[in-house]
């Protein structure tokens, strides 16, 4: 962002504080950490959530098989020494 930019922040409400006043400042920076605080707490739940799944055995990802010509097809290709995305070009290529 250009210092040039500017955000304006308008609160729905008409009792509370503009953001262009200290008060203002304030709550938008109360409602902002408040809001990466939470999103810490999901965060942290997510992967202890996932460490007691992997525990028990849960596999993670995609299972093969589940992209059946994309898996016929990557040994050929690794043979060839193609790179995916040059594979991607020719398909697109040959396609238009």
């Amino acid at each position: 962002m250009r210092p040039s930019d500017s955000i304006t922040l308008c609160f729905g409400s008409e009792g509370m504080a503009s953001p262009s006043t200290p008060q203002g400042k304030l709550i938008a920076s109360l409602m902002a950490a408040l809001a990466e605080f939470e999103r810490d707490l999901t965060r942290e739940r997510i992967r202890s959530g996932m460490a007691a799944a992997k525990a028990k055995g849960q596999v993670f990802g995609r299972r093969p098989g589940q992209r059946p010509k994309s898996d016929r097809l990557a040994p050929k290709v690794r043979e060839l020494g193609i790179n995916k995305n040059t594979v991607g070009a020719i398909v697109a290529r040959s396609l238009t």
